[in-house]
């Protein structure tokens, strides 16, 4: 008794519909549907590289507020308090909106 294999549908042809840099959100390198003059390559671009400036100064801020916690006797990205601001916060501000 032998294995027997059966085609059992059509096979499955793919086209390139896009080509993007990064995952989701980079530059599209290569649309087959959209066409962009230089004016507007050049403007996306651009788009890019400020979003990606953007990005690095908040990287920036965000390591520098990181030390600065550190440097003060923080925990460094774990909660202060079990029972801190930010629950007491939520839980008593909920309360009183709705009055």
């Amino acid at each position: 008794a032998g294995v027997r294999l059966v085609e059992v549908g059509p096979r499955i042809t793919m086209e390139l519909v896009k080509i993007e840099q990064g995952l989701f959100d980079g530059a599209i390198l290569y649309h087959k549907y959209v066409t962009k003059s230089a004016e507007e390559a050049r403007a996306d671009a651009e788009r890019v590289r400020e979003r990606e400036k953007v990005r690095a100064a908040r990287a920036a801020q965000q390591a520098e507020n990181l030390s600065r916690k550190r440097r003060r006797g923080g925990a460094g990205g774990e909660p202060a308090e079990a029972g801190g601001e930010s629950a007491g916060e939520s839980a008593g501000e909920s309360g009183s909106d709705e009055e």
